[in-house]
């Protein structure tokens, strides 16, 4: 299975008037989900089949630009499994029942980057998954995953980048 695991985009801060599941995306955050959306697209690498998102606004919100860049009839599943307070069974659970195929999932920190943790096997994953990030994984066991690459949004004008593993 192809997994992509992308962080939601750079979200409002929280506040008063702002309750966290309804805070979006900035424009800031909007603008780099895009260009990274883009990028992604131009490569050469399995289209999500389905994405899995979470509910909160901030995550639906990435996946609709993403799908608007890549392929916007695919189906999209809003999943409770993938809140922040999520736990990671409760997502290889989710994963079991998509079987093979490339399936990407939209959610948050610290979830996201347990379940990297868990499929590859490693003790963090890189940059925390920091948001818009995106982890391409190759999985057939937990545990014994692969790092295909590692998508940081464009912090200035050179555009997104797309980090790969040496080869092994």
């Amino acid at each position: 299975m192809r997994l992509y695991l992308m962080r939601h985009g750079e979200a409002v801060p929280p506040g008063p008037r702002v309750q966290d599941e309804d805070r979006p995306l900035t424009l800031e955050g909007r603008r780099r989900v895009r260009e990274l959306a883009r990028a992604w697209s131009r490569r050469d690498d399995p289209v999500p089949e389905v994405w899995v998102v979470s509910p909160l606004v901030r995550a639906v919100q990435t996946c609709e630009i993403c799908l608007a860049e890549m392929n916007p009839d695919a189906p999209v599943e809003i999943s409770r499994r993938l809140l922040p307070s999520g736990r990671v069974s409760f997502l290889l659970d989710l994963l079991e029942e998509r079987g093979e195929g490339a399936v990407a999932v939209v959610g948050h920190q610290p979830l996201l980057g347990g379940l990297g943790v868990f499929l590859l096997g490693w003790p963090s994953v890189p940059a925390d998954l920091e948001p818009g990030a995106i982890l391409a994984l190759d999985v057939e066991r937990p545990g014994e995953g692969t790092l295909v690459w590692h998508a940081i949004p464009a912090r200035d004008d050179r555009g997104p980048l797309f980090l790969e593993p040496p080869p092994r």
